[in-house]
């Protein structure tokens, strides 16, 4: 039995296998577990099972959005914290239901910093 990671469980979403993939290698150097999902829908799924720490997702996504996606966690998980990941940060309808919204392509030093945020004693900055 392997010992929980210091920092929870993050559930990446998106359509991009590649963009993922970078993701979760950020992730778990960070000491996350990560689970991966494809789509609005599977992600859903997902952390209905698993109650995830940390959501990021892609908004631009087909059949369920990560809008869409972010309010249907929230409703049933609403401790789980989501960033978002979009060309258009402008475009995310209101009211916003992320906790940060990253202007794609996101830097590794910024999910860095929101991800260090998160930490137990993190210092919640940008």
């Amino acid at each position: 039995m392997t010992p929980d990671p210091p920092n929870g469980l993050a559930l990446i979403v998106g359509e991009s296998e590649t963009s993922n993939e970078i993701l979760r290698h950020i992730l778990e150097l960070e000491g996350w577990r990560v689970l991966l999902a494809r789509s609005g829908g599977e992600a859903l799924a997902m952390g209905l099972h698993t109650s995830p720490d940390l959501v990021i997702t892609d908004v631009e996504m087909r059949r369920m959005d990560g809008v869409e996606l972010a309010r249907a966690l929230n409703s049933r998980e609403p401790s789980t914290t989501i960033l978002a990941l979009t060309p258009r940060p402008d475009a995310v309808a209101s009211p916003n239901p992320f906790e940060a919204v990253l202007r794609k392509p996101v830097s590794v030093p910024a999910i860095r910093r929101w991800v260090a945020a998160l930490k137990p004693g993190g210092s919640g900055e940008s």
